[in-house]
């Protein structure tokens, strides 16, 4: 499914912006859905012709990345311990070659904070590994 959203006509737009987690857009969104990989698609450029063209092609083709609401990508990662965002899942989890072990909290979790430190100790035991 192709979609063009024009934002100024609020009851059509605000759904389907809250479905990419983007209901403050000021612009116009180009987006589309495939429901038989249950994955979201994105034009993050600027929607011009030139561009709406190579974002279908990439998408017939598939080579358009799935679009994933995400936290920004976090500066400088240094250590043994890396934080993964929507955006980065798949290259840092998924798709690496090493062993992964993934840890999933919430920023105010204070018990979730306290096991961090646990998990900070185990990858600096089990770094190499």
């Amino acid at each position: 499914m192709f979609i063009y959203i024009d934002i100024p006509n609020e009851n059509l737009a605000v759904p389907f912006l809250t479905l990419f987690g983007i209901e403050d857009a000021e612009k116009t969104v180009v987006s589309a859905i495939d429901n038989n990989l249950n994955s979201k698609f994105l034009l993050e450029a600027d929607p011009s012709p030139s561009n709406i063209e190579e974002f279908s092609s990439g998408l017939a083709h598939g080579t358009v990345t799935p679009y994933y609401r995400s936290e920004p990508l976090p500066d400088k990662q240094n250590g043994s311990v890396v934080t993964v965002v929507g955006r980065r899942f798949d290259e840092l989890v998924l798709n690496s070659g090493e062993n992964v072990l993934l840890e999933v909290h919430t920023p105010w979790c204070l018990n979730c904070e306290a096991m961090s430190k646990q998990v900070e100790k185990l990858s600096k035991h089990f770094k190499g590994f």
